[in-house]
C-alpha cells in the first residue's frame, strides 16, 4: 500500500495469477467492503474510456448522521444497486456528512434517485456532485455556511459557560466559542443603540 504524491487516497496493487479473477470487477462490481471501508477497485486493464465511465453516473447522498462509517451504508449500497461509493473525510479522518455513489447506468441511478433512503431515523437527500461545493461541511445543507450552522446545538451541545469564555478572553485564547460570543456581544450592542 502507498499514498501517491499529492493524493488523499491510499492505493494498493494486487496481482492475480488468473485474469478471470479480475472479471467481476470489470462489470458491475466496482467496489468492495473490506475492514469497515468501501474500497473502490480499478483494474489495471481498464482503458481511459472505461476508467472515466466509472464516474459518469454518480449521485451524492447528503444529510448523513455525523460519524457515519461505510459499514453503516452497506444495506443502502445494496438496495440502490450501487457499483461503488466514496465516503469523503476531513483532514482529521472524520467522515463528511455526504457520500458519492457510483452506478453502472443512468437507469440504475434514476431508479435510486426515486428512492427516499433513511439512515438511523434521518431522511437522506439526493444531490448532484456539482452541488457539493455549496454544502455546509458540518451538516451538508446547501442553505447556509459553516459559521451559520446550528448543527452542534441540534445535537444537544451546550454553549460554553460565560466563566470559561471570560477566562479565554482574559488570556487571549481565541476559539470558535469566543468568536461567537464576540459577535453576539457586538450584535446586542448595535441593537441596544437602535
Amino acid at each position: 500500500m502507498n499514498v501517491p504524491h499529492n493524493s488523499l487516497f491510499q492505493t494498493a496493487s494486487i496481482i492475480y495469477q488468473d485474469s478471470a479473477s479480475v472479471d467481476p470487477f470489470m462489470r458491475g462490481r466496482w467496489g468492495l467492503f473490506m475492514m469497515g471501508e468501501c474500497v473502490r477497485i480499478f483494474p489495471a486493464r481498464l482503458n481511459k474510456v472505461e476508467y472515466d465511465y466509472r464516474s459518469e453516473h454518480t449521485a451524492v447522498l447528503r444529510n448523513l448522521p455525523r460519524r457515519t462509517q461505510a459499514t453503516d451504508l452497506m444495506r443502502l449500497f445494496s438496495s440502490v444497486n450501487a457499483a461503488a461509493m466514496s465516503l469523503p473525510r476531513f483532514a482529521n479522518e472524520n467522515p463528511k456528512t455526504w457520500v458519492y455513489i457510483n452506478f453502472t447506468s443512468i437507469e440504475t441511478m434514476q431508479a435510486a434517485l426515486e428512492s427516499a433512503p433513511v439512515l438511523n431515523g434521518r431522511q437522506l437527500i439526493w444531490a448532484k456532485p456539482e452541488d457539493v461545493k455549496t454544502f455546509c461541511p458540518r451538516c451538508s445543507s446547501p442553505a447556509h455556511r459553516a459559521q451559520d450552522c446550528d448543527d452542534a446545538a441540534s445535537r444537544g451541545r451546550k454553549p460554553t459557560p460565560k466563566a470559561i469564555l471570560n477566562t479565554y478572553k482574559k488570556h487571549g485564547i481565541v476559539t470558535a466559542a469566543t468568536k461567537q460570543a464576540a459577535q453576539e456581544d457586538k450584535r446586542q450592542r448595535s441593537q441596544s443603540r437602535q
